[in-house]
């Protein structure tokens, strides 16, 4: 196996990657470690035998995180949730502008 991909929910900092580094390297070893914050992903570089899917998840889930394997069809075939899921906090973000937009001009509209 060349290379394992895990989405992990609660990953979304560098403290917690840190973490994670901790709790991963004796299974993968530190530096076939690397991290995307962005999308909360892990990449196992060069697994050894050690790194199973079970122990990648026993290991996070001692962090308090959870691992799963990364399905990269399952974000791209059109799945409603998945595009939930990928565009949360960005339709919070607008939800949130617009709310404040429309408090403004209540506001301006009552004071005058």
């Amino acid at each position: 196996m060349s290379k394992q991909v895990y989405r992990i929910q609660g990953l979304d900092c560098p403290n917690e990657a840190a973490v994670l580094k901790r709790a991963l390297a004796p299974l993968a070893g530190e530096d076939q470690l690397a991290f995307d914050l962005i999308h909360g992903r892990l990449y196992i570089r060069a697994p050894g035998p050690a790194c199973t899917l079970a122990a990648v998840q026993a290991a996070v889930r001692q962090t308090g995180m959870r691992a799963e394997p990364w399905d990269a069809d399952a974000s791209t075939n059109g799945n409603g949730a998945t595009w939930l899921l990928q565009h949360a906090r960005t339709l919070v973000c607008a939800l949130s502008g617009v709310s404040m937009a429309m408090g403004y001009t209540i506001h301006a509209r009552a004071e005058g």
